[in-house]
């Protein structure tokens, strides 16, 4: 986001949507000055890594500011609420085949 031309480029004006996996303050508060500037309709999911920086991606305007971790605990929890012990273990061992699988078509990053 830092290149201001990418995001004229990107015909915000019209998007209902915007995410942002970019943990990234400046680049996230810029994100949403720009957008809000042409669309103060657009959804805008943002991603934060503190707290600090979420509460102020809120003052900005983000309507969801998406914490990797906090998503990840509570995932976990879940899977520790409902799953048995065998469950847990099918689902670690569905999420390393689906990785696999991405890996050799080129999906994923090694």
């Amino acid at each position: 986001y830092g290149n201001i031309h990418l995001l004229e480029n990107l015909n915000i004006d019209k998007a209902k949507v915007i995410i942002s996996t970019v943990p990234d303050l400046v680049d996230n508060k810029l994100l949403i000055k720009k957008i809000r500037q042409v669309n103060d309709k657009a959804l805008i999911f943002i991603t934060s890594h503190s707290v600090a920086d979420a509460l102020t991606l809120y003052k900005e305007g983000a309507d969801f500011v998406i914490q990797p971790e906090v998503l990840a605990g509570q995932k976990i929890s879940q899977y520790l609420m409902h799953l048995s012990e065998k469950g847990v273990r099918k689902m670690g061992k569905f999420y390393y085949d689906s990785m696999l699988d991405e890996v050799r078509k080129g999906g994923l990053i090694w």
